[in-house]
């Protein structure tokens, strides 16, 4: 093949449907050169549950992708969805896994989240993916479950991730995302492991808050006057009073 732009979508393709499986059950070449998978991994510190319905073992698991750096790729956000290991979405960001819907519509703060969704089962007849094996059916039982469960266990983490941005400011930086991430862990080691919940960091106590009140035009024009400063604006009168007071009646830290 030497379309080179259908032979890079094929490798990608190859990549994460089989990513599981490509060195370990089995080895597929392209064009002579092996296709490798492509990995992503989750950080210590995330939510996982696990359920039965009929034939099909589900585990869900959300948080906080590993990486080397502070940047968090958009190719390695979003939901992965799995059936006996092979890949229906991967990196998932639209209403078929809840963003938008369920979920908050996902955007560029929302990078660092990984959330993978396992279902095994003895039966492939029982797993909730179409005939194509490439997508979901959105009528299974189990898949309506999985997203129920998919809502839950990735809100914690999706809010924590909304504070980055607030009314307020940048709350999160991106090294407190990293290091609120945790220790990198394989995602199957995280689907094997038991029920456990994510731990958003403990936000810390504001240092400062704003004072306000109201006072009398008149009583602010005597205090500037007596300071020999009459073009003091009331938030000036108001600083100098409050050190003031600080300084001569409580007296400042050294």
């Amino acid at each position: 093949m030497k379309d080179g732009l259908f032979v890079q979508q094929l490798q990608d393709r190859i990549a994460r449907t089989y990513t599981f499986f490509l060195g370990r059950v089995v080895d597929i070449f392209l064009n002579g050169s092996p296709v490798p998978g492509e990995p992503f991994e989750i950080g210590a510190n995330y939510t996982s549950e696990k359920f039965k319905s009929g034939e099909v073992t589900c585990n869900v698991t959300a948080g906080i992708a590993a990486t080397a750096g502070e940047t968090f790729r958009d190719r390695n956000a979003g939901w992965f969805v799995f059936c006996n290991g092979r890949a229906v979405f991967f990196g998932d960001k639209t209403s078929l896994t809840g963003w938008g819907v369920t979920l908050p519509i996902f955007q560029p703060k929302h990078r660092p989240f990984l959330g993978t969704v396992f279902f095994v089962s003895a039966n492939p007849e029982a797993l909730p993916w179409t005939t194509t094996k490439a997508s979901v059916n959105e009528d299974s039982t189990v898949w309506q479950e999985a997203k129920r469960r998919m809502t839950t266990v990735g809100r914690v983490v999706i809010t924590f991730l909304d504070r980055r941005y607030t009314d307020d400011g940048t709350e999160v930086a991106s090294a407190d995302v990293q290091s609120a991430s945790g220790a990198k862990v394989s995602v199957l080691k995280a689907a094997a492991s038991e029920q456990r919940a994510f731990k958003p960091p403990t936000k810390p106590a504001p240092k400062e808050m704003r004072i306000q009140y109201s006072a009398k035009i008149a009583d602010i024009k005597k205090i500037a006057t007596y300071l020999r400063k009459p073009n003091m604006g009331g938030s000036e009168v108001g600083r100098y009073t409050f050190n003031y007071f600080l300084k001569n009646e409580v007296g400042e830290d050294e």
